[in-house]
C-alpha cells in the first residue's frame, strides 16, 4: 500500500476512496451499494473522473461502458491516462478484448 501523497487535498483522498468502494461493493455482492456509490462519485466530479469510471466499470465486467468511459478520458485529456499501459484496474478490457 502506498503512503498518501502530501499534496493531495482531503477531497482528493476522499475520492480515490469512493472509487474503490465502489469497486469492492461489486465484488462482495452488494451491487446496489456500488451503483450508489459510482452515482455519488459521478454527482461530485461529472466527466472529470472519466478514467477512473473507466477502471471501475472494467472491474465491473462491463467492458462496453469500460472502454466508454476510456475513450471520452482521451478526448478530454484526463491525467489518469498517464498511467494507462500499467493500470492493473484496466486488465479486465484488455483481456476480454484479446479473447475475442
Amino acid at each position: 500500500m502506498r503512503a498518501r501523497d502530501p499534496a493531495q487535498t482531503p477531497q482528493e483522498v476522499t475520492y480515490g476512496i469512493q472509487v474503490c468502494l465502489a469497486i469492492t461493493y461489486a465484488k462482495l455482492g452488494r451491487h446496489a451499494d456500488a451503483e450508489a456509490m459510482l452515482t455519488t462519485v459521478q454527482s461530485w466530479y461529472g466527466d472529470r473522473g472519466a478514467y477512473q469510471y473507466a477502471e471501475i466499470y472494467s472491474q465491473w465486467g462491463d467492458t462496453p461502458k469500460a472502454l466508454a468511459w476510456l475513450e471520452k478520458s482521451t478526448r478530454l485529456g484526463d491525467s489518469g491516462l498517464v498511467g494507462l499501459k500499467v493500470d492493473s484496474l484496466l486488465d479486465p478490457c484488455a483481456t476480454n478484448r484479446a479473447s475475442r
